[in-house]
């Protein structure tokens, strides 16, 4: 009696296309046009198209997370973004964006410049077959032709290869980053903070107020120390703060891993050219912030500074973008003056919910 074939399980993945949108598409074209491989590799900060491009990957792999088990929430993104010709790949860039954790899922994301043409480039997820015990490759694949503007997930532990490409094309190859699932209710995230997408009614209705008010504008008083140059100007959101509060706070809780209950929220904060955060506010009492960009007409990038113990970095915000960290164990400035017509930020302010 002949023993029987092992018998092979295709890799589970998901392929989505005319995944950008147009302008964010032909950024990163852009970006790759005239690029001419450096051979001591990627080096300097990250365009800050590919952190838009992180935040779209988050957003996008959260309905696809069954693809990789254990129900971890998607923490963040590491990615590098490449090109590809007969001679092999070569990196440009790399960027991590969010919280370090363990690999969830995989994705490779193709586009081209459509001046020229290429072969080859094909991602082959192999199916698997259980061998002595393991999971080994099998002889077949489930194979993805690269198309312009799309995206694959796959599991982060499967066995896959990417063609030799012929010609030329661009990539953007990364990891989704899980976390792990240990919380409890008495104690707040150690993780400082986390950038994602403000849900789409929240970024809505602070835009329409900002419309609506922007004839009610008041400069805040009293000035606050640790503001120098122009100090921000302040629009009440009242009578609408509670309910901001309670749309976002399913996603500071998810932040925190812990209970929470409001504690402010700060209104409209209208910051004008020269205005800036001189020192470092916080960390204040153990908590979460959220801390929304609303609006922004700038000539030239405004970095948020982060610092945690000996740890510190920038970053930066777009409209629509939000910013949640751990209120008692992080400092957050603003060390540059706003250059350009002006950024509006919204602070929403969360306890736990066994404090008083």
């Amino acid at each position: 009696m002949t023993p029987s074939e092992p018998q092979a399980t295709p890799v589970p993945a998901v392929r989505v296309t005319q995944f950008l949108p147009a302008p964010l598409h032909d950024e990163l074209v852009a970006l790759m046009a005239g690029w001419v491989p450096d051979p001591a590799g990627p080096a300097g900060p990250a365009d800050p198209a590919l952190t838009a491009f992180a935040d779209l990957v988050c957003a996008a792999a959260e309905p696809w997370s069954a693809l990789a088990p254990g129900g971890n929430p998607i923490e963040g993104v590491e990615l590098c973004l490449s090109a590809h010709d007969g001679a092999g790949r070569h990196d440009k860039a790399r960027h991590t964006r969010g919280r370090p954790a363990p690999p969830r899922m995989m994705f490779i994301y193709t586009f081209a410049d459509q001046r020229g043409a290429s072969t080859g480039g094909h991602l082959r997820l192999f199916d698997e077959v259980e061998h002595d015990g393991s999971t080994q490759a099998g002889a077949t694949s489930t194979e993805f032709a690269p198309e312009d503007n799309s995206i694959v997930f796959f599991p982060a532990d499967c066995h896959y290869d990417v063609t030799r490409t012929q010609g030329r094309r661009f990539s953007i190859t990364g990891m989704v980053l899980g976390g792990s699932e240990e919380s409890t209710d008495s104690v707040v995230s150690s993780l400082p903070y986390e950038v994602r997408p403000t849900p789409g009614p929240v970024q809505h209705l602070l835009e329409a107020l900002l419309h609506l008010r922007a004839g009610e504008l008041r400069p805040d008083e009293p000035p606050a120390a640790d503001h120098a140059g122009t100090d921000p100007g302040h629009l009440d959101i009242e009578p609408f703060g509670p309910e901001l509060a309670r749309w976002l706070q399913p996603v500071a809780e998810a932040f925190a891993g812990a209970s929470l209950q409001a504690d402010g929220v700060d209104g409209l904060q209208i910051y004008l050219p020269s205005s800036r955060q001189s020192a470092p506010s916080g960390p204040g009492r153990e908590g979460v912030s959220a801390m929304l960009t609303v609006a922004a007409e700038l000539a030239a990038p405004w970095p948020l500074a982060l610092a945690s113990g000996a740890a510190s970095e920038r970053i930066l915000l777009a409209p629509g973008q939000m910013l949640l960290l751990n209120a008692g164990r992080c400092h957050v400035w603003h060390p540059e003056p706003v250059q350009g017509r002006s950024v509006v930020l919204c602070v929403v302010h969360y306890r736990r919910r066994d404090e008083r």
